[in-house]
């Protein structure tokens, strides 16, 4: 009997804690939902902030390396650096960056019998532009200083680059703040132009695809990121430009 009694008043207490437990409300829901929203969104952008900011540390560590083949040419070279176009012995019409394939100062598999039918610069390649357009038949991304034709070019320095004129390091006194080859600037379609500045003195602008700024190889050989002056637009010239990054060393 007396066991009854104690599951009688047992159950008698369970309105009793119902009647205490307190529900969320709307406006609760509504709170947490967004909370929860606002972290999604944080966890998204510092997603994509680590994968640029890890693109722009390859493509500096790319761009470092065809610096390391653009001066083993240019001391093979007597110290001229590479044309953004070349006529080769065999007649061809050549890229900078084949040249360099073909002459074995790059080793990155882009010269076949018919260079146009690869990808320049497979594996020396800037994230941010194969993003844009994995299939890009570029540069890699990357564009050279043709800088400008000025005299005529001397005779006997190299049968692979007789169409323009190319610079003689010596000839540079600001080598920390003269461009050699820096993010190319890039066409709606997605496609590099391999020159920053032509023969004809016609300037390049270098993309903006890397966190609204580029990646710049420097006569002296360091790589440097720089902000450009107008991010938000496709291609724009960096911050300083003209200061302490020239592409003309004649300005």
């Amino acid at each position: 009997m007396r066991k009854s009694n104690d599951m009688i008043d047992s159950c008698s207490l369970r309105p009793h804690l119902k009647k205490n437990i307190k529900a969320f409300t709307l406006v609760e829901l509504i709170v947490v939902i967004a909370v929860v929203f606002v972290l999604i969104a944080l966890g998204v952008s510092f997603q994509r902030q680590s994968i640029k900011s890890a693109e722009s540390v390859k493509a500096l560590s790319n761009l470092r390396s065809i610096g390391v083949g653009i001066l083993s040419y240019t001391q093979d070279s007597n110290n001229f650096l590479p044309s953004i176009y070349t006529i080769a012995n065999d007649g061809g019409f050549y890229g900078w960056p084949y040249l360099l394939d073909y002459r074995g100062y790059l080793n990155d598999g882009i010269c076949t019998s018919i260079p146009e039918s690869k990808i320049s610069l497979q594996k020396l390649y800037n994230p941010a532009t194969r993003r844009i357009n994995p299939s890009a038949i570029n540069a890699g991304g990357f564009g050279l200083n043709g800088f400008t034709t000025t005299v005529p070019i001397p005779e006997g320095i190299s049968g692979y680059d007789n169409n323009h004129r190319r610079y003689n390091l010596l000839e540079f006194s600001k080598a920390s703040k003269i461009v050699v080859a820096a993010d190319g600037q890039i066409s709606p379609d997605g496609q590099v132009d391999w020159a920053l500045l032509d023969s004809n003195g016609f300037v390049f602008k270098p993309s903006t695809l890397s966190k609204g700024g580029a990646h710049y190889l420097f006569a002296d050989w360091h790589v440097e990121y720089r902000k450009a002056e107008n991010p938000d637009i496709p291609n724009s010239f960096p911050v300083g430009y003209g200061e302490d990054i020239i592409f003309n060393p004649n300005n």
